[in-house]
């Protein structure tokens, strides 16, 4: 990670990334349609939070991007060996 602490800015991943950044390529279809086509809805709908990672020396290259999941997992459906750990 050192590489982007020292190189990179985190930054929401919001309208403004989408506008004024290349578009987000990861070599993964379905990942970079997210990430160009979904993402803003995602965060509408209060599934997920997305944050990148931009080059300082050049903000419009975004390094990586992730989304934070609002889900959580259940321990009522966990058996019961597995709740006590």
């Amino acid at each position: 990670m050192g590489f982007l602490l020292e190189n990179c800015t985190l930054k929401i991943y919001d309208k403004n990334i989408l506008q004024n950044c290349q578009p987000f390529d990861c070599d993964h279809s379905a990942l970079n349609d997210f990430f160009a086509n979904d993402v803003l809805n995602y965060s509408l709908e209060l599934l997920g939070k997305t944050y990148c990672f931009v080059l300082d020396n050049d903000p419009s290259v975004i390094v990586c991007a992730f989304t934070i999941s609002n889900d959580s997992i259940k321990t009522t459906h966990l058996p019961n060996a597995r709740k006590k750990k």
